[in-house]
Formats: structure tokens, C-alpha cells, sequence
């Protein structure tokens, strides 16, 4: 669905969507996902998937790695065992900040991956299309 959910939302910007328009979107979905599947085959659902893999695993990470040293500042700065829970909640916005500088790019990545169409070559799927 990720394909499909990407191509969606890359045709046309969401406050360009007229209220009447909203009810179709789940179905421009599934319509998206099944020409994609009949066009371009089903691995094409799958495009992209190691960039996304690598963004998820790394966006996981970058977060609880900066959320920990973020709170064990926080802590030793206070000079506290059991940071409040507005100091916990800045913490956690920051970490987040950093996650997603760093991890952008590797989103645009995915979203660019997911966007463009499956190559064919003389009738057969291209090997550098996946």
C-alpha cells in the first residue's frame, strides 16, 4: 500500500482536495494499487522497500539514541534521579527535532523511489527497476 499510497498523494497536493473529493481517496487508492499491480507487476509494490527498511531502522535508532542523551543531560544538569515530565517531554521533542533532520533525506529518498514508474525493457521487467 505504500506505493500506491505514495503515487496518490504525489498527484495531487492535500489542501487542493475538495471536501467532496475526500470519500474518493480511499478508493483512488485501491484503483492506483490495482493498476499498478497490472501495469508494472506486483513487485513494484515492493519499490523502494530497502530504502524505507534502511529510513526505519535508522529513524528508530537516531530517536531513543538522542531521547536517552537528551534525558541523561537533563538529569545531570538537574541533579535529578526522576526528570519532571515537561523536562521528559522536551527531551522527546528534541529527539524527534534530530530524528527527522537526519532522516529526511532518506524519506525523500523512499518517496522519489515509490513515485517513479517500473522499466521495461523489450517487454521485460528492467533488473535495475526494483
Amino acid at each position: 500500500l505504500e506505493v500506491a499510497k505514495t503515487r496518490v498523494q504525489s498527484r495531487k497536493p492535500s489542501n487542493q482536495i475538495q471536501n467532496n473529493e475526500r470519500a474518493f481517496i480511499f478508493s483512488k487508492t485501491i484503483a492506483c494499487l490495482l493498476r499498478i499491480i497490472k501495469n508494472e507487476g506486483l513487485l513494484t509494490l515492493f519499490k523502494g522497500i530497502d530504502a524505507k527498511l534502511f529510513n526505519s531502522v535508522s529513524s528508530g535508532f537516531i530517536y531513543f539514541y538522542a531521547y536517552s542523551m537528551f534525558q541523561a543531560q537533563a538529569k545531570k544538569m538537574l541533579k535529578h534521579k526522576k526528570l519532571p515530565v515537561l523536562i521528559n517531554l522536551l527531551a522527546a521533542a528534541l529527539a524527534g527535532a534530530v530524528n527527522m533532520i537526519l532522516t529526511l533525506p532518506i524519506d525523500n529518498i523512499c518517496a522519489r523511489l515509490q513515485t517513479e514508474k517500473t522499466n521495461f525493457v523489450n517487454g521485460k521487467r528492467s533488473v535495475l527497476s526494483v
